[in-house]
């Protein structure tokens, strides 16, 4: 913006020159809609030209962006009532391993004209940690003025320590984008136990153990064959975080995981799993190996063995 002014004092001229635009004031702005469609959002100065004269001059030192369109359509999310401004953050704060925390999210048009959300890809996540980030919602909605459709971003860490991504709303008028932030906690405590069935859980399983033994008679009990697993958290004030529970099987696919546990175990809680057998044939011994992880630190992987006997009565 180029302005000029006079001093109406009397004085000639040249008696005002070299005086430097004073700012007066600093005013923020979460949006300044202006001619042509655009928006322009940051800090705003009013510059108090020559002196003491009354004429100003807005000195824009934010960015200026537009919604890609000049039919008046403008694109804003928002997250409980409060919008959330481009550039800044959405922060999930601390949550444990493996466990996913949820937040829903609003894109509205403020504007006056139509927008269309994308069909195939109206919610994106990129960035850093962004495969720890992910968000759904459905595409291809026509927004007209002040309506508004709603999505959802999930964070799901997999590790200890800050994690960063960037969600991005994509419509046929432009896409808008915010930061995403969050902390990965460690899990509660786990103690495993091994049963003969599905609800009796009665002989501990300690890290590392090789103690877990099996007898299956294989010409009564039939095929396949299920054995019996429980997950307790030992915190009682820290939830613990699932990621993934696999069995390293020395005989090919006979050994597989059934029945997998609740990626979130509740303080004090407890979940299930199992793991089932293939037909394996009477008089012979297997050792198989069960991982469980509980922590992005592969030392903190829960493992032990098993030894399932399978005999002909």
């Amino acid at each position: 913006m180029v302005g000029s002014c006079s001093r109406d004092d009397g004085a000639p001229a040249e008696a005002h020159r070299g005086f430097a635009p004073e700012v007066t004031a600093w005013i923020s702005f979460c949006r300044l809609v202006v001619a042509g469609g655009y928006q322009m959002r940051g800090t705003f100065g009013l510059v108090q030209l020559c002196g003491g004269c009354g004429a100003i001059l807005l000195l824009v030192l934010g960015g200026c962006t537009s919604p890609g369109t000049a039919n008046g359509a403008l694109l804003e999310v928002f997250q409980g009532g409060t919008e959330v401004q481009p550039g800044t953050s959405y922060d999930f704060g601390s949550e444990a391993e493996y466990i996913t925390l949820t937040t829903d999210f609003t894109v509205k048009n403020v504007g006056t004209g139509t927008l269309t959300l994308d069909s195939s890809t109206p919610y994106s996540i990129s960035g850093t940690n962004a495969t720890d980030f992910s968000a759904s919602g459905s595409g291809g909605a026509s927004l007209g003025p002040g309506a508004s459709a709603a999505f959802s971003v999930q964070f799901t860490p997999s590790t200890i320590g800050a994690e960063t991504a960037m969600a991005v709303v994509k419509s046929d008028q432009g896409n808008q984008s915010f930061n995403l932030s969050g902390t990965g906690a460690p899990s509660g405590g786990v103690q495993l136990a091994w049963g003969t069935d599905g609800s009796t859980f009665q002989n501990s399983i300690s890290n590392g153990s090789t103690s877990v033994g099996y007898t299956h008679v294989y010409s009564t009990d039939g095929w396949p064959q299920v054995y019996y697993f429980q997950i307790s958290n030992t915190s009682s004030s820290q939830p613990l975080g699932i990621g993934t529970v696999s069995v390293t099987t020395a005989t090919g696919t006979a050994f597989s995981v059934n029945s997998t546990p609740s990626p979130s175990v509740p303080a004090s809680g407890a979940e299930t799993f199992q793991i089932e057998a293939a037909y394996l044939g009477g008089g012979k011994t297997y050792t198989e190996t069960v991982t469980m992880k509980t922590s992005s630190t592969t030392t903190s992987d829960q493992t032990f063995s098993f030894t399932v006997t399978d005999f002909q009565s």
